[in-house]
């Protein structure tokens, strides 16, 4: 009875002690979950995720839903090993190598200003969508998405800045301000007309070379094309 006791005794304190451990021990992997679920015509939070004014709009019942993916592990933070083998073995759980899904020296700053700007991106594309199939004319514009808080144009150019002309070249496109900036060597001051609240702004970026490659003039914005109609459309997430 004693040798029995004993056993158990240690076979619980090796199990606590690998439980600990365990959790102490970070591995190289995400995992992938189901987030919540918004309804696209409706509210969260008492705020209506889709406002549109400036033209007739008609009642709308029933849930377009959008559904996300919650994250966790790589550049959100680590995980540890315990939380790794509980996703495993959970049908409703995906853990991936962080490689499959992010290079090693991409952080969660970096990480979230590409969400935001691909989000903006995907809520501009909607509006485009709609638009064209109702016959409403569309206009593109190019759209400072994401200004990065270590690159030059930090605390100059802005969030939803409308890029009108860089160096006196006009910018279409979103294409346009990378080959405007690239076009002289870094170093080079490179003026900007934007529009910032529908007032027209000039403000100039001194480039700076491109972690990856330093003959690559940059100044620390992402462009994305932003489409808009004739009315007001704004987006509550």
């Amino acid at each position: 009875m004693r040798r029995r006791t004993a056993s158990v005794v240690t076979a619980a304190v090796l199990l606590v002690v690998f439980t600990a451990v365990a959790t102490l021990i970070q591995v190289p992997y995400v995992s992938l979950s189901p987030g919540p679920v918004f309804n696209t015509i409706g509210s969260y939070e008492g705020k209506e995720l889709i406002t549109i004014s400036g033209t007739r709009t008609y009642p709308v019942d029933g849930n377009l839903e959008m559904t996300t993916v919650a994250e966790r592990g790589g550049p959100y933070g680590g995980m540890n090993l315990v939380t790794a083998l509980r996703g495993w073995v959970n049908p409703d759980v995906a853990v991936v190598p962080r490689e499959v899904l992010y290079p090693d020296q991409v952080n969660s700053d970096e990480v979230a200003q590409e969400n935001a700007a691909a989000f903006t991106s995907s809520q501009s594309a909607a509006v485009a969508a709609a638009l064209t199939y109702l016959k409403i004319p569309v206009t593109t514009k190019a759209l400072v998405a994401v200004v990065d808080d270590d690159g030059p144009a930090k605390g100059k150019l802005e969030v939803d800045d409308v890029v009108v002309t860089v160096d006196g070249t006009t910018v279409n496109q979103a294409t346009d301000v990378a080959k405007a900036v690239q076009a002289k060597p870094v170093g080079s001051k490179i003026s900007f007309v934007v529009l910032r609240n529908k007032v027209r702004t000039t403000v100039v970026v001194t480039t700076a070379a491109s972690k990856s490659d330093p003959a690559k003039p940059i100044v620390g914005i992402t462009i994305e094309e932003s489409h808009v109609g004739p009315f007001d459309i704004s987006f509550g997430l």
